[in-house]
Order: structure tokens, then sequence, then C-alpha cells
């Protein structure tokens, strides 16, 4: 009988909480977040700055927000500032324009997904961490 209970016990102890969220659920959860959430670029002396119009109500959301819209504005800029050419065509332009975006926009998905996963990874460990109580 004891050693019935010190097995119950011991299963009890290794299953994860059924109603504990997983966290694939809560990468998607805050990936939906992100997808209301809305920003700003701010250009001082040609650095931008980011400025949160719609929050997502979570402020370390609100920082992947602005920290991949800069990040991705950074890493695509060139390509925008290469619409100015004026040897360029309408319609060379104006296709240069769609790719440079195409580009923004995967630019915007994988980095925001890179850093919400870090963000579900850090919570986890400092939930871990913390005393139960």
């Amino acid at each position: 009988m004891i050693a019935a209970f010190a097995l119950l016990l011991a299963f009890q102890t290794t299953v994860p909480n059924a109603d504990a969220p997983r966290a694939d659920d809560i990468v998607v959860r805050d990936m939906r977040k992100l997808e209301e959430w809305r920003g700003v670029l701010v250009f001082q002396r040609d650095t931008p700055d980011c400025r949160v119009v719609t929050s997502a109500n979570d402020k370390d959301l609100d920082a992947i927000g602005c920290a991949s819209m800069v990040q991705c504005f950074v890493t695509t800029k060139p390509r925008f500032l290469a619409l100015n050419d004026r040897k360029l065509s309408a319609r060379a332009r104006r296709q240069q324009r769609v790719a440079a975006t195409r580009d923004m926009d995967a630019c915007f998905k994988t980095t925001r997904m890179a850093m919400v996963q870090d963000l579900t990874r850090r919570r986890e460990a400092a939930a871990a961490a913390a005393p139960a109580g």
C-alpha cells in the first residue's frame, strides 16, 4: 500500500499540469497579440526610434514589437533608399518596392517569432526559479 502511494506521488510530480499552458500555446497567443500591436518609427537625426500606437498590453511584447520594427527597418533601409534612383523605370521601382516590402514583412515575422520564443523561455525559467508559494 505504501509502495503504491509512493508510486502515485512520484507519478504526480513528474506529470506536467494539464491546466498549465504549453510554451507553444504561449508563443501563439503572444504572436496573436502582436498582430494587433501597432507602432510608428520616429527619427532623431536619421536614427529610428519606435513609439507604440496600439499596445499589446504587455510591456515585453510592446518592446518586441518596437525592437523588431527598428531592426527590420535598419536591415531593409538601403533597399528602400535605392528606390530613389531616377534611372529606375516606374515598373522597376514598383517591383523593387513590392520585393522590399515583402522582405520587410518576412523580417517582422521571423524576428518577432524568435523574440517571442526567447521571451517565453526566459519567463518559463523565471517561473521555474521562483519559490513556490
